[in-house]
């Protein structure tokens, strides 16, 4: 197998192989920085590989559920889950969230696929996991709305323009930011990701903090990003 298709994180291995949806800096950056404290029961949706399923298991002790409407991607995290130590608190199940059903979760946290205008791929797969076809941002309110619990939280990773709109749509159904982590390649560079925490309740504190991945050469990493990550990567 080449070597690409794993990849190798202190407590668990990601193989990737039949995923369109491989292991990314944002990806592991939105997981490093999941408040998972005082989670019991959290939802992924969109699981693919069940990267964020396994990151936010090694950092809690939460009963964890990742769905996605991908049979590959769910025979792929199906497979990364069992090879790991995380395995009876982590299930995998292949649904649409649209269709998903449950008697609710205290934290949702989704990295959806968000291209909402850009052009398509000639690979299914890779439209499912990449663009808003199957999922677009409505729906995945509605489903959260539905199955997050009255005082939970949800997480979100999104750039910086869907992020705009989620954040008008949340508010018409009554889910507030409650805040946001914004993520950069470069100082230099404008922001590309943004995490955001959203509830059903208003916050009168809203706080907003910036990350940097490289310094200005590109190859090493920030202070900041390094201390983020040291948990997870070898």
């Amino acid at each position: 197998m080449p070597r690409n298709h794993i990849f190798n994180f202190k407590e668990f291995s990601i193989n990737q192989e039949k995923c369109a949806m491989k292991v990314c800096t944002d990806a592991v950056f939105f997981g490093s920085v999941i408040d998972v404290f005082d989670s019991k029961n959290i939802l992924d949706i969109g699981t693919g590989t069940g990267l964020l399923a396994l990151m936010v298991a090694q950092s809690c002790n939460a009963d964890i559920v990742g769905i996605d409407i991908d049979q590959d991607a769910v025979l792929q995290a199906k497979e990364n889950v069992s090879n790991s130590k995380f395995k009876n608190r982590i299930q995998i199940i292949e649904s649409a969230v649209q269709n998903f059903k449950s008697d609710g979760f205290d934290h949702i946290i989704s990295n959806p696929p968000f291209f909402q205008n850009s052009l398509l791929s000639n690979k299914k797969q890779v439209n499912l996991a990449h663009h808003a076809q199957t999922l677009n941002l409505n729906e995945l309110l509605n489903a959260v709305a539905r199955l997050l619990n009255s005082d939970g939280k949800f997480d979100i990773l999104l750039p910086p323009f869907e992020f705009d709109i989620f954040e008008k749509l949340a508010g018409k159904i009554g889910l507030f930011l409650d805040s946001k982590l914004e993520l950069k390649s470069v100082d230099s560079k404008p922001i590309f990701r943004i995490v955001g925490t959203f509830r059903f309740k208003k916050t009168l504190d809203q706080k907003t903090k910036q990350y940097t991945i490289y310094e200005s050469d590109l190859r090493t990493y920030t202070s900041d990003f390094k201390e983020l990550i040291e948990d997870f990567y070898l």
